[in-house]
């Protein structure tokens, strides 16, 4: 298995210095930032508010609320 100290040097400053620079400034917008992702992730899967309730087990008003809010 390849670990991180298999990687040459540039590769891993790089990566150091990319994963530092979006790391949330807070726990408000880290949490913000994973509800986009998953609230993303879902509606490209299945297209629709309802389903998308249905996967995050969330109501589809919220639901629809989310994903105008992070998908238009």
């Amino acid at each position: 298995m390849i670990d991180v100290k298999d990687l040459p040097d540039i590769i891993y400053q790089n990566a150091k210095q990319h994963v530092t620079a979006s790391a949330p400034s807070s726990l408000d917008a880290a949490i913000e930032q994973v509800e986009r992702n998953l609230i993303v992730r879902s509606f490209r899967k299945y297209g629709s508010s309802r389903k998308v309730a249905q996967d995050l087990k969330i109501s589809q008003t919220r639901a629809s609320k989310l994903i105008r809010k992070y998908c238009h």
